[in-house]
């Protein structure tokens, strides 16, 4: 079973010009900065990562392909993850014994909704925002949520990395 889940919105987008389709909307220089600082602080943290799967719009996929390319590993673009991605594609994923951990890169508000399906916790995510869920009993536990600021602290290398997640990091339920 998979033992840590990622949920990582993608980072700052260019904002919808007048005919343009939303799933085109690409991320800006800021967002792929941003997007640079989630890899290099899930890499600081000592994270692994299995999989990336990304929704298929525009934004998401270039965040999950900034992170793939840090990892070294392919991503994959799930159509179910577009916007009305639900808890049920993670719990479906989260039984799988092939990966202990795997990165979701999706949109708000649906990973909001994610996480109070899973923990019952009330979390809104930042642009490039990231929470880690592992199983718990009866509930998924939120282990942290790490907003860019949080994540800035991480990456400077200032203090211990998982001294920040636990003094910065956003709400630690357990």
């Amino acid at each position: 079973m998979v033992s840590e889940v990622y949920l990582i919105r993608h980072a700052t987008a260019e904002p919808t010009r007048i005919g343009q389709n939303d799933s085109d909307r690409n991320l800006t220089a800021t967002g792929i900065a941003e997007v640079t600082q989630v890899a290099d602080c899930l890499q600081a943290l000592g994270i692994v990562i299995d999989v990336i799967r990304c929704s298929p719009l525009a934004r998401a996929q270039q965040t999950a392909q900034i992170i793939a390319h840090h990892y070294a590993l392919p991503m994959t673009i799930d159509q179910r993850l577009a916007p009305g991605f639900d808890y049920s594609i993670v719990q479906n994923y989260a039984h799988s014994r092939l990966h202990r951990s795997i990165a979701f890169v999706a949109h708000q508000p649906d990973l909001a909704w994610i996480v109070w399906s899973a923990t019952g916790v009330q979390h809104e995510f930042a642009c490039a925002g990231i929470v880690r869920l592992e199983p718990a009993t009866p509930r998924w536990r939120l282990a942290f949520a790490l907003a860019p600021y949080t994540q800035e602290r991480i990456v400077a290398g200032q203090n211990d990395p998982w001294t920040e997640v636990t003094r910065l990091g956003e709400p630690l339920d357990g």
